[in-house]
């Protein structure tokens, strides 16, 4: 007599809810472009394909300061010892000081042809925006240990998009130029981000190419820009990457594309014993 069992299929894996927003903030009447939050949270940057950037208070939810800051639209926005800097396809990058009292906080969605009042433009700088990417910085005294102080911003060459310029705010002055990998084709720079690490001393710069890959350069002691890292997740540009919010005890970045592949990737500089040119990664980044 034969006898037979069925197996039971295996348990559904629980599901879990998509996250719902506690608050919904309208005020832009075209695609944000960039966001970015500031002043230990309690601020949001906003800043859309028109130009226009709108400062909001997470407390109130409300807008405190409405303001065109360019011509065509905003690739970031971001904010440097109270102040706020915003970077264009004008190719222009701007730095405002913004005292919100007396600013105008009628929104885009409510009016977007009435002049509104501009906060007070600290500096100017021309930059290279042909290619989308939106700079990356860091501040300049800690960085680099110098007394001049200021912010270093790193956006893409004027004459070669695949290399990445170091420019210093206020004053503009070019501090490190042509930075690119010289043994890969990497296509123009489309994602960059710059942190300095004082454990060993170290300015880090984070790009992410056209051709998919992503590199990590670090600045030595010999006055030269080293390739650290290597690796090329996607098959399609690098859209955008972000850093660890604490690298130096959790060293990662992440990447995305348009192949709809989020990439973890290691950063080998901040980790110890790590050779100091190391063209492949000793870990693959994870893939979701």
């Amino acid at each position: 007599m034969l006898s037979t069992t069925t197996s039971k299929p295996p348990p559904a894996a629980p599901t879990t809810a998509p996250a719902q927003p506690t608050y919904i903030l309208r005020g832009h009447t075209t695609q944000i472009h960039s966001v970015h939050f500031y002043s230990s949270n309690t601020r949001l940057a906003t800043a859309d394909a028109s130009g226009w950037v709108v400062l909001w208070s997470l407390h109130t939810r409300r807008a405190t300061a409405v303001w065109k800051a360019h011509e065509g639209s905003v690739l970031k926005v971001s904010d440097w010892d109270g102040k706020i800097i915003t970077h264009g396809r004008d190719n222009k990058l701007f730095v405002w000081r913004v005292e919100e009292e007396g600013m105008d906080v009628l929104l885009p969605v409510e009016d977007e042809v009435s002049w509104r009042r501009r906060p007070w433009l600290v500096a100017s700088l021309d930059v290279n925006a042909l290619n989308f990417c939106g700079f990356g910085g860091c501040a300049a005294a800690a960085a680099a240990g110098e007394g001049e102080g200021g912010y270093l911003v790193a956006v893409p060459a004027p004459l070669k998009a695949e290399d990445v310029d170091v420019m210093r705010l206020p004053d503009g002055a070019r501090v490190y130029a042509g930075i690119r990998h010289e043994g890969v084709k990497t296509g123009m720079a489309m994602a960059l981000s710059m942190f300095f690490y004082s454990g060993d001393n170290n300015l880090v710069l984070v790009a992410g190419y056209e051709s998919g890959h992503a590199v990590v350069y670090k600045w030595d002691t010999e006055g030269t820009w080293k390739v650290v890292y290597t690796h090329k997740p996607h098959s399609q540009p690098v859209l955008s990457l972000s850093i660890s919010p604490t690298p130096g005890t959790n060293p990662y970045f992440m990447t995305s594309s348009a192949d709809a592949v989020i990439a973890k990737h290691p950063l080998p500089i901040l980790t110890p014993d790590t050779p100091g040119n190391t063209p492949r990664p000793t870990t693959s980044p994870s893939k979701s």
